[in-house]
């Protein structure tokens, strides 16, 4: 289970690819520009997506920073999005990626090789030290990270319970049970948990009488057992 955190901030922010420098502009910049000139000079929308994967990555390349890893003693997860994100867990890892050269050309078909090369290293480097040492490494440099763990340790994790994330609901069969709550916190539009998830047939009449079915007719289904 990777950190709430991190799921709340993929939640609110999907579009994560871009990462906005001090400036407030961003590193997708170029590549925008590039998107634009194509477009304008109506070409095939193959290079559009040829352009798209050159700045996104593809294959190995970008696996390796967006995937889970096997520790010494437990999995863990890394979710880069953006080139700033992967440069930064290569550095970590002890990478020598070709993308973050000077000299690098994205058209040089040997880069496959190396980035295959590369995604076999991280595996084995990853390996070799437990789970305590890599959660430490990457949060000092700012590269998203999470253990990997089961759902029945979700509601002793420490950061769910520090996000005030577990609730104790009614549940119309179980009686009193935990579940999770909103993960998303609006200051002025409050998000709250107020039902547990229904029993078979609980809401039934109601939505019956919402579609505008008479009670007669809800109650006809439900000896035809078309409803329960």
């Amino acid at each position: 289970m990777i950190e709430t955190s991190i799921l709340a901030t993929a939640l609110a922010i999907q579009p994560a690819f871009f990462e906005v420098t001090d400036n407030g502009h961003a590193d997708s910049d170029e590549y925008i520009n590039n998107i634009n000139i194509l477009r304008q000079a109506q070409m095939p929308y193959e290079l559009l997506l040829e352009e798209r994967q050159n700045f996104i990555g593809r294959g190995s390349d970008f696996k390796t920073y967006y995937t889970p890893y096997q520790t010494k003693d437990q999995a863990i997860a890394i979710g880069c999005l953006s080139n700033s994100l992967r440069e930064k867990a290569a550095r970590v890892i002890g990478l020598e990626d070709p993308r973050f050269q000077p000299d690098y050309d994205p058209n040089n078909p040997s880069n496959t090789e190396k980035f295959d090369a590369n995604f076999l290293l991280a595996k084995k480097n990853i390996a070799s030290k437990p789970v305590s040492f890599w959660l430490k490494a990457f949060d000092n440099a700012g590269v998203p990270v999470g253990a990997v763990k089961f759902v029945e340790e979700l509601f002793e994790d420490p950061q769910v319970l520090a996000n005030d994330n577990v609730v104790t609901l009614q549940h119309e069969k179980a009686g009193e049970v935990k579940m999770f709550g909103p993960i998303l916190k609006m200051s002025e539009t409050p998000l709250k948990a107020q039902f547990a998830s229904p029993a078979l047939g609980q809401h039934t009449n109601e939505l019956l009488s919402l579609l505008g079915y008479s009670d007669d007719q809800i109650e006809t289904f439900k000896k035809d057992h078309v409803t329960e």
